[in-house]
């Protein structure tokens, strides 16, 4: 892996949560990069086989961590982003197709053959991002059977968030965020970088 390669993955800001024993972890390297206070604090959340997207524990810190910490205020923007969690979830779940049609007032969301409207109205706040795909969160719940599919919608929402702020921030699945940590641990000579 080049300089470059390691400059670009330091320069990014990766946000990512370890599923060990059932407790948020952060790494500490990210911990490190992020202001003081700006971690994510330490709770279980739900293994696979259980998984509970009506409880949309990431999203909700992913939130907290956003309108805390985000270096650029002015490129958050909560109804476009709301559309790219959307984008996301459709492109990444295949049963769940959203009809944009009716946007900005309603956004109409079907799985299989049952289907069910959401108001935009008002998506001013970042919180209400929060409330809205809670609501849709809950919706997908009931209509989803595979828990690994409803982990797949919270990470494409997320990350079609984030993809909204800039082209560095993203959030890891666990076993993404082994793979990278595997791959870019190593020290590099005469340079006084550690990884």
């Amino acid at each position: 892996m080049g300089i470059a390669s390691v400059a670009v993955m330091l320069a990014a800001v990766i946000i990512v949560i370890t599923n060990r024993a059932e407790v948020f972890q952060i790494n500490s390297q990210i911990n490190a990069n992020l202001s003081a206070g700006a971690s994510i604090e330490e709770g279980p959340i739900p293994t696979v086989a259980s998984y509970d997207l009506s409880a949309h524990q990431i999203l909700s810190h992913v939130i907290l961590l956003i309108r805390e910490n985000y270096v650029e205020p002015e490129r958050i923007h909560p109804y476009e982003m709301f559309l790219a969690a959307l984008e996301y979830i459709e492109k990444s779940v295949p049963e769940v197709l959203v009809d944009r049609s009716k946007a900005p007032e309603f956004v109409k969301i079907s799985v299989g053959s049952v289907e069910r409207v959401f108001d935009l109205s008002n998506m001013d706040q970042l919180w209400e991002v929060t409330m809205l795909l809670r609501d849709i969160f809950r919706f997908l719940q009931n209509q989803l059977p595979d828990p690994e599919q409803r982990q797949d919608v919270e990470y494409a929402a997320i990350n079609g968030m984030l993809s909204r702020l800039d082209p560095h921030s993203i959030l890891l699945k666990p076993e993404s965020f082994a793979e990278v940590k595997t791959s870019t641990k190593g020290e590099f000579g005469g340079l006084g970088i550690v990884i």
